[in-house]
């Protein structure tokens, strides 16, 4: 029997809500949609309000998978405050080009060595990657920003990266703009941030 990557989301829950949860919601089904998995929104729903009955206070990480056959599984875990600016790494290798990089799931295995760095150095934040043309992409676990003349840019779905939930809100709320970037745009860059529906918009800085 072959095994199907899951899919995945991880959510922020605070006070027993999930703010980003439509979108998060959303991605799910495009990605069930494009591996043909079967995916009951209902389902995954009643799942979802079952859980957050038990976190009534506090705020958690709630990680979302399902499986090809459409059978979502909860858990969670204590979230801890991020101290900002949060530090990111430039990666020395580029991505692959691959259909995998637009969906989360579990079938990740560029991110091995970056994820391998972040368990020996846990003041890193996030491994920040380029593409194939030398693109900046994204990170093993954020999205990526720098401000420019007062304005912030992010690199566009086509240059390979998961669109983010944390960044789909940014864009559609005009606080930020796509374009391409290059590693020394990051280095000129009047700031930088990076971007998850987990921890939200956080300040970062790259680390030398």
């Amino acid at each position: 029997m072959s095994i199907h990557p899951t899919l995945i989301e991880t959510m922020r829950v605070e006070h027993a809500q999930i703010a980003l949860l439509d979108a998060h919601l959303e991605r799910l089904a495009r990605s069930a949609q494009q591996l043909n998995y079967t995916f009951c929104h209902n389902t995954v729903c009643e799942h979802i309000t079952e859980y957050l009955s038990l976190l009534t206070s506090g705020v958690w990480r709630l990680r979302l998978t399902l499986d090809n056959e459409g059978q979502p599984v909860l858990e969670h875990s204590a979230l801890e405050p991020d101290v900002q600016p949060v530090s990111i790494l430039l990666a020395d290798t580029p991505l692959p080009e691959s259909p995998w990089l637009s969906i989360k799931s579990s079938h990740r295995p560029w991110y091995q060595a970056a994820n391998q760095t972040l368990r020996m150095q846990p003041q890193l934040f996030d491994v920040i990657f380029c593409n194939q043309a030398g693109e900046v992409c994204e990170g093993s676990r954020s999205n990526i920003y720098l401000q420019r003349d007062g304005q912030w840019f992010t690199p566009p779905v086509s240059c390979g990266l998961l669109p983010g939930v944390m960044r789909s809100q940014l864009l559609k709320s005009g606080q930020a703009h796509e374009a391409v970037l290059y590693p020394s745009d990051l280095k000129n860059a009047d700031a930088i941030r990076v971007s998850n529906a987990l921890r939200g918009w956080l300040d970062a800085n790259i680390q030398a």
